[in-house]
């Protein structure tokens, strides 16, 4: 790897078509000071940052370089060079890193939320890229909920290792606990945000101006000179639509077209591209001034609808997320930890219970480990875990499970498992599960889609060359119609956002989906069974 500090940076080489003095790696502005060149194969390519040129040698020794070719965009965020992100030594500590990781049949184990992944080819970037570290076994990486679910050995890697790869290769992280997830997902709502709202302005302000042009009031005792003014900043406001809210749409499209694939990217981005082209073709030419039609308006309300449509779905999504049954809303945050029977009690985070520790629980409270019951006689409430409304009793030597509630009577228990290790810790588990599974709907969707997407195509351009047979003034309009109309974005979203709004729903109503295929079978179901009794309110 050679690199350079002194030399401007003329353009990028990462050949992205439109994308100049960016990072090749992720995306974001060049600055003299700070350049770098990589070597990547046969050719040079420019970085902002020594971590994102160490990203790209490492990307490169890995074998992984097909990434660049077949990513949609550029993750918008700098990577890292594992000295230069000192946290990393603090989730290694195994005081910190025990709240985190879960230890299966002598492997560890870590749910991690990840920023940064735009598209099939991070998720393939990561899931290869941390399969060569050292030590890790498995890697699974859920594109749609930002999240990594990675299985190491302990005594070759830890927590702090698998994070440390992950910032190297570009991606921020952190372990998928609520308040960093929370602060990542906050994260990519803002930047949804910020590109919806300038998108949205400039929609407005374009279609102040078009509402008098299309009324006449421009015609009609205003000099000529005045509605090419309003043209032209009709066309300054467009830009930045297209350029800042559109710029997704074009970055997957290229991406797409040189992975040899059809994305909705395509048809979105032929559609803008071409309104805007023809409209500043024609402003540029005169024609404008004429009387002819420009599509300013037309393509920025278009890109403002598109992301108005995916920030809802992003939003449905993190509903999603925010409804996960976390181990922490089901287990309390302290304990009643006793040296012996009928000490005193000291209060301590629950999670730090160990098999062997004494606790008490009182009337009222949620017992926060699986346990045996020492001394103490009471009912328990398992209503939670069972779906049984009604309590068991208990007495020494009863086993309790985590998250049971104690109805009545002062219970001394002897902690037999850590609570992230109890029978209640594997609802989220389930949910997990749950979340990876794509059902039979969305896939089905999705193949319809693509093939769908070369349809699009062929009416368009079948339209074109009939209407420039007919009447040329109106081929493009035809087109850019086609195109429009039959954007396949709906088809797409519609299935899997209609499946998580459903899961959501249901969630707060107390039921957990844990195969989602289960909407497809109740549709068809004609009688249910139930194999317990007390899971019924209503006869």
């Amino acid at each position: 790897m050679s690199t350079a500090t002194a030399e401007p940076a003329a353009s990028c080489c990462s050949g992205q078509p439109g994308l100049e003095a960016t990072c090749f790696h992720c995306g974001l502005p060049l600055e003299a000071s700070t350049l770098h060149r990589v070597t990547l194969g046969d050719r040079e390519v420019e970085v902002c940052c020594p971590g994102c040129a160490a990203a790209v040698t490492l990307v490169a020794d890995a074998g992984l370089d097909d990434y660049y070719r077949l990513r949609e965009q550029r993750t918008g965020i700098r990577a890292r060079k594992e000295q230069e992100t000192p946290t990393i030594k603090d989730w290694s500590a195994p005081a910190i890193a025990e709240r985190f990781v879960r230890s299966e049949n002598g492997v560890d184990r870590a749910e991690i939320a990840v920023d940064g992944m735009r598209c099939a080819a991070c998720s393939w970037l990561l899931e290869n890229g941390l399969g060569e570290l050292p030590g890790v076994r498995e890697v699974h990486v859920e594109l749609t909920a930002g999240r990594a679910d990675v299985r190491w050995d302990p005594q070759d890697a830890d927590l702090g290792r698998v994070l440390a790869r992950i910032r190297e290769l570009g991606f921020d992280c952190a372990p998928a606990h609520a308040g960093a997830e929370d602060r990542l997902l906050e994260a990519q709502r803002r930047r949804s945000l910020r590109a919806l709202g300038i998108s949205g302005i400039c929609a407005m302000q374009i279609m102040m101006l078009a509402v008098a042009d299309y009324a006449g009031v421009l015609g009609e005792g205003i000099d000529a000179g005045y509605r090419g003014l309003i043209l032209w900043a009709e066309m300054v406001l467009a830009t930045v639509a297209v350029g800042y809210g559109a710029g997704s749409f074009f970055r997957g499209a290229l991406r797409a077209l040189a992975a040899r694939q059809l994305t909705m990217d395509v048809p979105v981005a032929l559609a803008i591209g071409l309104a805007w082209g023809a409209s500043v073709l024609l402003l540029f030419g005169g024609a404008a001034a004429t009387g002819a039609h420009l599509y300013f308006d037309s393509v920025a309300m278009f890109v403002f609808l598109l992301l108005l449509g995916r920030h809802l779905e992003l939003g449905i999504r993190h509903r999603f997320a925010h409804s996960d049954v976390r181990l922490g809303a089901l287990l309390p945050a302290v304990a009643q930890r006793i040296g012996a029977p009928g000490a005193e009690a000291d209060v301590v985070p629950a999670d730090g219970l160990r098999p062997g520790d004494l606790i008490r629980v009182r009337p009222g409270q949620t017992v926060p480990a699986d346990g045996r019951v020492c001394t103490g006689r009471g009912g328990v409430d398992r209503s939670a875990l069972t779906g049984e409304s009604a309590p068991l009793a208990v007495g020494p030597g009863t086993l309790v499970d985590a998250g049971s509630r104690n109805i009545d009577g002062v219970l001394e228990l002897e902690v037999l498992r850590a609570p992230k290790e109890s029978t209640v810790a594997g609802i989220p588990a389930l949910l997990d599960r749950a979340r990876r599974q794509r059902p039979r709907a969305a896939r089905l969707a999705d193949l319809i889609a693509s093939r769908f997407l070369a349809g699009v195509l062929l009416a368009a351009t079948l339209a074109g060359l009939v209407w420039l047979q007919l009447d040329a003034s109106r081929a493009l309009e035809v087109v850019l119609a086609t195109l429009i109309v039959t954007c396949p974005c709906a088809l797409s979203l519609a299935t899997p956002s209609a499946i998580t709004a459903a899961s959501v729903r249901l969630r707060r109503a107390g039921v957990l989906v844990a195969d989602p295929d289960t909407f497809e079978t109740l549709a068809q179901s004609e009688e249910i069974c139930f194999d317990k009794t007390g899971t019924l309110t209503e006869p």
